[in-house]
């Protein structure tokens, strides 16, 4: 019985110094801290929505960059291929011109070599009085 009463005793004595608007009070505590923690659950998720957004944003926003870049190369290699073709084309008119000049000496000197083998042959022939022999070889051909 004497445990009956102190235990009495502590309830009485707890009720009188406010117990029970004190557990109220802790009470009402608790289910505000809970209520903040859930509004700060909401908020996580939340602002764990908005880092998703902005991650997409900064993942395209790179493969736009890279694209850009890939794009900036390749002009970059196409504007190098097209000096390289230009350099290939004056190259190919410098060759050409330098192979035409060359024809040119050859044949100027072919033609003047000719030319003095044809007079050469000419004064021969009328030497030799072989020129009416050349003209009747020049009928025939005509004739033919």
């Amino acid at each position: 019985m004497r445990l009956l009463t102190s235990l009495l005793f502590l309830l009485c004595r707890w009720i009188d110094s406010e117990g029970p608007k004190r557990l109220k009070k802790l009470d009402e505590n608790v289910t505000k801290k809970e209520n903040e923690v859930t509004d700060a659950k909401l908020a996580i998720q939340e602002l764990d929505e908005v880092i998703k957004g902005i991650e997409t944003e900064i993942h395209l926003a790179d493969k736009n960059r890279k694209n850009m870049d890939d794009n900036i190369r390749h002009r970059q290699f196409k504007t190098k291929v097209e000096v390289a073709r230009a350099e290939i084309q004056t190259l190919d008119i410098a060759n050409a011109r330098i192979a035409r000049d060359s024809y040119e000496r050859k044949y100027a000197k072919s033609k003047k070599n000719e030319q003095e083998l044809t007079q050469q042959v000419s004064s021969e022939f009328r030497s030799t009085r072989l020129v009416p022999l050349l003209l009747f070889i020049d009928v025939e051909r005509a004739d033919s």
